[in-house]
């Protein structure tokens, strides 16, 4: 039985009023500290995998690297969505892509892969930092 803490919902939060933001784990506990939350490492990472599981925030894994997570908008749930992350500036931007959802079925198809499709990460400029 699932129930939500007060650290839950403090993490929770955290993700709704900062959507744009990509975070890891360990940069997670250091904001927490700062608002004079408390919480274990190992605390963070089950509130993050539970988060993941009910597909309120995203794993962005990068091979050999930390792992980031982002708030996953339920309004613009789509298998087919990827992130745009800036370089620059660290926004993401989660983007409805059909052509990238055609391009996976197509992979599936000929090769068999099966492309997981809620870790793509496009890396590049935004628009505030391209001007």
């Amino acid at each position: 039985m699932n129930y939500n803490t007060a650290h839950y919902t403090a993490i929770l939060e955290y993700f709704r009023n900062n959507r744009d933001t990509i975070i890891s784990a360990a940069k997670l506990r250091i904001v927490l500290k700062d608002y004079g939350i408390n919480v274990s490492r190992a605390t963070i990472y089950r509130i993050l995998d539970r988060l993941s599981d009910e597909e309120k925030i995203v794993k962005v894994q990068q091979l050999g690297k930390e792992t980031y997570y982002k708030y996953y908008d339920s309004q613009k749930k789509n298998r087919n969505a990827i992130l745009l992350r800036c370089k620059k500036c660290g926004k993401v931007i989660q983007h409805k892509n059909t052509i990238f959802g055609e391009l996976c079925k197509e992979l599936f198809e000929k090769t068999g892969f099966d492309v997981d499709k809620g870790n793509q990460v496009i890396y590049g400029c935004c628009k505030n930092c391209n001007k």
